[in-house]
């Protein structure tokens, strides 16, 4: 299928543990590690999710902000299925 969009909104997404100068930086990292998650993805057939909690994750202390990122797309990704 092309011209296919998908919207991901997301209302809140609480970090504990970081810089808040990095709060930038990691939005940036999900944003597009997100995007190139979802490149292929499809939808289970007949998911109409309005509301989907990703739970939480544990990263090792000192991750970077694009590690941060791509762990937060990564959990929010295998939500979605």
């Amino acid at each position: 299928m092309t011209g296919r969009q998908i919207q991901v909104d997301i209302d809140e997404l609480v970090l504990h543990g970081f810089d808040r100068r990095d709060r930038h930086a990691i939005a940036d990292a999900v944003r597009s590690e997100l995007a190139a998650s979802l490149v292929d993805w499809q939808p289970s057939e007949g998911r109409t999710d309005a509301y989907l909690d990703a739970g939480s994750f544990a990263l090792p202390a000192g991750s970077l902000p694009a590690g941060v990122g791509r762990g937060v797309a990564t959990q929010i990704r295998q939500a979605m299925d």
